[in-house]
């Protein structure tokens, strides 16, 4: 569900919050990998998969972090935010979730920002649904983001961390 309706505990809002305010946890990043926003139709029967994969092309260990925003028509726009993951010298770190609505139809969307220690990190997301009974929903498409389709940030040294949340007036 959506909007005031959510059943995601606020516990992950008020993480996200928290976190953008702690300077320690965005020191170390040095770039912001921007992703365009994926539309997904949501209605009871549809799982949708957010598969977010980080391949580390250099020979150092480096560590990226994810912030994850839903878009919709209500006035709160959750993010959720994994800090601090490592990544290892030639291999692919995937991160992945699944939404599920419980009643209604609607179109959300969901945008990413990667922020990561190094260029040497580079970012791919799958977005995909499946039936809710697990079998394949061939009429939603799979929707791909990889290089080129973000934009890129060099991060100054001191980095104001992004808002999360409504604007507060």
């Amino acid at each position: 569900m959506r909007g005031g309706d959510r059943t995601e505990p606020d516990e992950l809002a008020a993480a996200a919050r928290s976190a953008v305010l702690n300077p320690r946890v965005w020191t170390k990043y040095r770039f912001e990998y921007v992703s365009p926003v994926a539309w997904m139709t949501i209605s009871p029967d549809l799982v949708w998969t957010l598969d977010f994969s980080l391949a580390n092309r250099g020979r150092t260990g480096e560590r990226f972090a994810l912030l994850l925003t839903e878009f919709h028509f209500a006035p709160d726009q959750p993010s959720f935010f994994s800090d601090d993951i490592a990544s290892f010298p030639g291999r692919v770190f995937l991160v992945n979730s699944s939404f599920v609505s419980l009643g209604g139809v609607d179109d959300e969307g969901w945008w990413a920002r990667i922020y990561t220690t190094s260029r040497n990190l580079v970012p791919s997301i799958h977005f995909y649904v499946d039936s809710a009974d697990g079998s394949e929903s061939p009429s939603h498409p799979d929707v791909y983001f990889g290089r080129g389709d973000f934009e890129v940030f060099e991060l100054p040294g001191v980095f104001v961390p992004p808002v999360i949340g409504p604007v507060e007036q």
